[in-house]
């Protein structure tokens, strides 16, 4: 229901069995698989929390609670959960042939390409997710745990934490700081007897990649 102070309390459920309608209203390309969501949204239009998220498209199902700021500031936080996240729909692009001398006028330094303006999405995001098992372009993964803190200059993965679906651990962060003159990116992964799927090559024995440490 709705009250005279623009507060609201909610529940709803949509349910679109080919995704079309979604895609349509969305500007999305999700495949044409079975989608729904439900929950119980309560606040007023420019604060309020979406409890008892519901997701499922074809075999992902996702759960989770977030709060929404949608005012002069906006932000997004919460937390996330998938028993499983099916995204083997990804298709990897192979990317056309460049002239050499095009490719020459691409190269520019680091603070002068667009990675640095990719955290100033006008959102900010604390978000905690953890996936019981991942599908992702013919790789499983298991047990993921992802901590995003996004703020207009700075990007942070913390924790970013996994295990392959074939053995192997892979635990680490990420930083990325786009204030000052250059912007920073840090990477710290570690691997422990890791087989990473995504890196296989052609032809590679998918039941007997390398491992790493």
């Amino acid at each position: 229901h709705f009250t005279q102070d623009q507060q609201f309390d909610l529940s709803f459920t949509v349910k679109d069995p080919e995704t079309a309608n979604v895609n349509t209203l969305a500007k999305l390309e999700l495949p044409a698989m079975s989608l729904s969501i439900s929950g119980h949204a309560e606040g007023s239009p420019n604060a309020f929390s979406v409890q008892d998220i519901d997701f499922s498209h074809g075999e992902t199902a996702v759960t989770g609670d977030l709060s929404l700021l949608l005012g002069d500031s906006r932000k997004i936080s919460g937390t996330l959960h998938a028993p499983l996240l099916d995204l083997d729909w990804l298709q990897k692009d192979k990317p056309e042939a460049v002239p050499e001398k095009e490719q020459a006028d691409r190269e520019r330094l680091f603070d002068d390409t667009p990675i640095q303006e990719k955290t100033g999405v006008g959102v900010e995001i604390d978000t905690e997710i953890t996936i019981d098992e991942l599908q992702l372009l013919g790789a499983r993964y298991e047990n993921l745990e992802l901590g995003v803190l996004l703020t207009p200059k700075r990007l942070e993965v913390n924790p970013f934490r996994f295990h392959g679906f074939l053995g192997g651990t892979w635990d680490g962060q990420l930083l990325l700081i786009t204030g000052g003159e250059r912007p920073r990116l840090e990477v710290l992964l570690a691997a422990k007897e890791a087989k990473p799927g995504l890196a296989a090559a052609e032809g590679q024995d998918p039941e007997n990649p390398p491992t790493i440490d």
